[in-house]
């Protein structure tokens, strides 16, 4: 391995060379039914929005399937995602789970785009970024998760900077029957699951319900309660139609704040999230399709608190308090209760649609279009109680064109436009060479966008006492950042050696980014500075805001691979291995001084520029390691064990943990009782061995539990 990272293309050609003899290439028309997504070598819908074999995308993709997510031991979506490579995963305290690929790693990661059967889970709350507590899916309904190693701008816009994942849900004919689910453990974990699904093949249904519950990390005041319902009717209204019904809801309560602490004191957060989608699909012939897709969905917020204003403003043990209370006195400021309120909603409507055909023989072109509408209200981080909206209109493409038996051609692109940061583009360029059969080299370059969200642009999150002075701004959008442009260059090998059940995927990248989009210190004059402190002028920048900024730019390098082998009938093994560097460049933004007349952003010290590198450069493990083991025993057992090696990270400025290794595993015995088919389980995370995954001080310890499945 280390001797292909000083010299990949050699490498990609001395194995094509020595494995001519291989398994035969994937054919181009291969039905989509589950033994092929279950495949060495699978066919995949999210890399160009066309179903291909893997090995003729124009990208990288890991495919988590049912097996994989049954045996992994995982009660969440989120922990799935330590099975593929490049990808870190940690759950911190208070907070939903954070979710990066290749490094960038923020409090709110927004570089990737997750799908649930075509719905974008991309919120347009707060930072955005996906909420992975809101995921309205029990994990038993999932048929496969696809993820998209790379950029898929191409095909999926704006968000889909660093990569997709897609995940795709069971037919309602695959559920039939009743499913029941209990699972108990130690750290409060509390989970049910029950379904219900029939049907006669022209209308097939399913509802699904599930509550989830667990202490969170043990030494922190951190509960998490989940409740979920689910529904999807699959209908077939004739030869060539098809209709789609889901609707869902799933509520989170979560413990926030700290015990003690004044301006955050510990509290419950409720978040929820409804929707309904309806999709229509026409096959037109045998090589065309036309599909329609509406979706609505809905999110709140409740998180309010109240504190005396001057405990509020001025902490115990300020040297300063007895001058800052007169101070506030005086301006007619008294010590009140006030109320920070950081409730929201939100509501997005999604249209779209999509054409397939062959516009000539050995060619199949994809293309469509897309209309959202975004909403939110949230006085807090907007500073109005009226909807802060936005719109994006987006059109894609993508043609697959077999210029031989050997040689195929994937070109595509988006042009997209968002009311609120202009209209961007995001073309791609792939090419695939079948260079023997079972051997495929892939290269591609694309380009990506990431367009600034609403409270970046926006956002006015300001504590405002009752007679309407501010008294403090925790966020004020001073400049209107431009989308973030990355540039992606990458190199493929998929090989399947079939005389020994082993197949490999390698990728190779450099990816560039610019114009990444930080927070920085602004700092503030009247009238934008707040009414405390009182000196508040041009010459005494005492009073300041973070802001959003284009100020920084990354290249990103590596090369990743996964191994699958199957080496007996009832041996399966994983190995995933990823090798990241980032390099950065932070620089002040245009015009640094004078944003306009009254702003101007804070000047960087030598020192906190070297801390903006080190972070970025350190938010990415240099080295990550996934190794999963799947075998069948003696007397009917299954055991799993997933082993991770994650090097040193750096999530925010205040967040580096070192590196940690963790092991998972499973052991299962599934039975049958007349009818009814049964699994009891038992699974550690974690096992032997406490670590932090997001902060140092914050320990994760083992956790264990028991679960018994029955289907009737």
């Amino acid at each position: 391995m280390n001797a292909c990272k000083l010299s990949f293309l050699q490498c990609l050609a001395a194995v094509a060379a020595v494995s001519a003899t291989a398994g035969a290439a994937a054919q181009t028309d291969v039905a989509l039914s589950e033994r092929d997504y279950l495949e060495e070598l699978p066919v995949v819908l999210s890399v160009s929005r066309l179903a291909q074999p893997l090995d003729e995308a124009p990208g990288a993709v890991t495919v988590i399937d049912r097996e994989m997510i049954r045996q992994s031991g995982a009660r969440d979506v989120f922990e799935l995602f330590r099975l593929v490579p490049g990808f870190q995963v940690a759950k911190p305290s208070n907070s939903a789970a954070l979710v990066t690929y290749h490094g960038l790693a923020e409090s709110y990661p927004r570089g990737m785009q997750v799908l649930l059967d075509g719905r974008s889970m991309y919120s347009p709350l707060f930072y955005s970024g996906v909420n992975w507590d809101l995921i309205p899916v029990a994990l038993d309904d999932i048929e496969r998760i696809e993820v998209v190693r790379g950029s898929n701008s191409a095909a999926y816009g704006a968000n889909a900077f660093l990569g997709i994942a897609n995940i795709i849900t069971r037919h309602a004919a695959d559920t039939h029957g009743a499913t029941a689910e209990v699972r108990d453990g130690n750290q409060g974990v509390r989970d049910r699951f029950v379904r219900l699904g029939g049907g006669d093949g022209t209308v097939d249904f399913r509802l699904s319900a599930q509550t989830e519950q667990d202490d969170g990390i043990v030494s922190i005041p951190d509960q998490t309660r989940k409740r979920l319902l689910d529904g999807r009717a699959d209908i077939r209204l004739g030869l060539r139609d098809e209709l789609q019904v889901q609707f869902g809801a799933i509520d989170t309560a979560l413990d926030v704040g700290t015990v003690g602490k004044i301006g955050d004191p510990a509290r419950v957060q409720q978040l929820s999230h409804q929707y309904v989608s309806v999709g229509w699909r026409r096959a037109l012939d045998d090589a065309a399709e036309l599909s329609v897709r509406f979706y609505h969905t809905e999110e709140r917020g409740v998180d309010a608190f109240s504190a005396m204003l001057y405990d509020a403003l001025v902490p115990p043990g300020d040297p300063l308090k007895a001058l800052k209370e007169a101070v506030l006195k005086l301006r007619g400021i008294n010590n009140s209760i006030v109320t920070v309120d950081y409730g929201s909603r939100t509501q997005r409507d999604n249209l779209e649609l999509q054409h397939t055909f062959t516009p000539w023989p050995n060619a199949r072109l994809v293309w469509g279009g897309e209309l959202r509408s975004d909403s939110v209200v949230a006085p807090q981080f907007y500073g109005t109680p009226q909807a802060v909206s936005a719109g994006v209109a987006r059109l894609f493409g993508n043609l697959e064109w077999r210029l031989t038996p050997a040689w195929i051609a994937n070109v595509g692109g988006t042009v997209e436009h968002d009311s609120n940061a202009g209209t961007s583009s995001a073309p791609r360029v792939s090419l695939n060479w079948h260079v023997v059969p079972g051997q495929t080299l892939r290269a591609g370059v694309s380009s990506a966008f990431r367009s600034p969200s609403l409270f970046e642009t926006r956002g006015d999150a300001a504590l405002v006492a009752g007679n309407g002075f501010v008294l403090g701004n925790a966020f004020l959008a001073t400049n209107q950042p431009r989308p973030e442009r990355l540039l992606s260059r990458e190199l493929g090998w998929l090989g399947e050696f079939k005389e020994i059940g082993l197949t490999a995927d390698v990728r190779a990248f450099d990816e560039q980014v610019t114009d990444h989009i930080v927070t920085l210190q602004t700092y503030l004059v009247p009238p934008y500075c707040p009414s405390f402190p009182l000196s508040c002028t041009a010459t005494d920048n005492s009073a300041s805001a973070p802001s959003s900024y284009n100020a920084q730019d990354v290249d990103i390098r590596g090369i990743e691979y996964q191994l699958r082998w199957q080496p007996a009938a009832k041996t399966h093994l994983i190995l995933n291995q990823s090798f990241v560097r980032l390099f950065q460049q932070f620089h002040l933004p245009d015009n640094p001084l004078a944003i306009t007349q009254q702003l101007a952003i804070t000047p960087l010290t030598p020192r906190e520029i070297l801390q903006a590198e080190i972070q970025a450069n350190a938010s990415a493990p240099t080295r990550n390691t996934t190794a999963m083991l799947m075998q069948q025993l003696p007397g009917g057992f299954n055991l799993s064990a997933i082993y991770s090696a994650v090097g040193a990270v750096q999530w925010t400025s205040n967040t580096r943990v070192p590196s940690y290794t963790r092991l998972d595993w499973r052991l299962a015995y599934p039975f049958r009782i007349g009818p009814t088919r049964g699994e009891l389980a038992f699974a550690v995370q974690g096992d032997g061995a406490h670590h932090a995954e997001y902060r140092p001080d914050e320990v994760l310890a083992p956790r264990g539990y028991v679960t018994l499945r029955l289907e009737y």
